[in-house]
């Protein structure tokens, strides 16, 4: 199980944290700091990655993307307007 743990930066007091199943292996925080896009690896012999989308206010997760067995993403950057995130494939 992974966890995200989001900080006060004054303070590093904890304000949220969030878990799944899988390992964490990359993250990209939205221009507005609204949103978090995630890779997480999934499953123990059948190893598949996904991209995933936490909104930071409400702690919700969504896959937004489910690859290939082995297929590693990575998330790069968000568009400036927080609408699409530029990822790395192969």
């Amino acid at each position: 199980m992974t966890a995200i743990t989001i900080l006060d930066g004054g303070t590093g007091r904890e304000l949220k944290r969030i878990t799944s199943q899988g390992w964490l292996k990359a993250v990209a925080l939205s221009p507005d700091a609204k949103q978090i896009a995630c890779a997480w690896n999934v499953g123990d012999i059948d190893i598949h990655y996904e991209l995933r989308v936490i909104q930071v206010s409400g702690g919700s997760m969504q896959t937004v993307w489910r690859g290939a067995t082995r297929e590693y993403i990575s998330p790069a950057a968000w568009s400036p307007d927080g609408t699409s995130v530029l990822v790395r494939i192969n």
